[in-house]
């Protein structure tokens, strides 16, 4: 009852209070020694906290890093996602585990509120983690990891819904999501400032229609290129100065 009311808190209250928790020793120990699987929701707590994407990776990381050396004693599809996703970079096991978590938002009644948000927050931050690690990406191979448009009907759509919606709907075709997310992606100057802490590079996104491809180019890439090509027109004007000098 306490966890369904602090996740039922409004303003993410009671979600904050739970990564409080985590962050004392004595909570965390006492969690997974008597109710580990207490986790799911602190991995709900951290997809869906308000937060700067940058803040948000970070706490994922960290987390992630704890259940994947305490998966022995419990893990489920959302823990499995979380250090799967962030840990791992193994973005095939996170994106079956995300599909898994269907199942668990339709019979945990303390989660189902969270859906859209979960969901929502979950694509988001595997699209991000994707991109800093891929350079060159179907739309398609990303539809299908996020659930997203055609690639989120399955044959067992009918068991997993709330109300009168699965779970993991979402409204906007492919195509209008990718552009979102590069938007929100670009926008998002936490998300650049981490990806220099952990890549030192920065990107530039473009999403290609006609080929139906997303293209992640880091930027010290195209600083590199500009300065090649510069010392090249350098070295011919010099060239050329020197033949008329003979």
């Amino acid at each position: 009852m306490l966890i369904q009311n602090l996740i039922n808190e409004k303003d993410n209250g009671g979600i904050n209070r739970i990564l409080q928790w985590f962050n004392k020793e004595y909570y965390r120990n006492t969690i997974l020694t008597v109710c580990p699987w207490l986790l799911r929701y602190l991995v709900l707590a951290v997809v869906c906290l308000q937060q700067n994407l940058g803040q948000k990776i970070i706490q994922c990381e960290m987390i992630g890093s704890f259940l994947k050396k305490n998966s022995p004693i419990y893990k489920d599809p959302l823990t499995i996602f979380l250090y799967s996703l962030f840990n791992d970079c193994n973005f095939e096991e996170a994106s079956k585990s995300l599909q898994e978590c269907r199942k668990i938002f339709t019979i945990d009644l303390f989660l189902c509120n969270y859906c859209e948000i979960f969901f929502n927050q979950s694509r988001f931050l595997f699209f991000s983690k994707f991109v800093q690690i891929n350079t060159e990406m179907s739309m398609e191979k990303i539809g299908f990891a996020l659930m997203l448009d055609q690639y989120s009907q399955f044959e067992d759509d009918h068991a997993w819904w709330i109300g009168q919606q699965s779970v993991n709907d979402e409204p906007r075709d492919l195509i209008q999501w990718m552009i979102d997310a590069v938007y929100n992606l670009q926008e998002e100057k936490s998300f650049q400032q981490n990806e220099e802490r952990n890549t030192k590079r920065n990107l530039t996104i473009q999403i290609d229609l006609a080929k139906k491809l997303l293209i992640a180019t880091p930027k010290h890439v195209k600083i590199i290129k500009k300065q090649v090509e510069n010392a090249k027109t350098q070295y011919l004007e010099a060239k050329e100065f020197y033949e008329l000098l003979s």
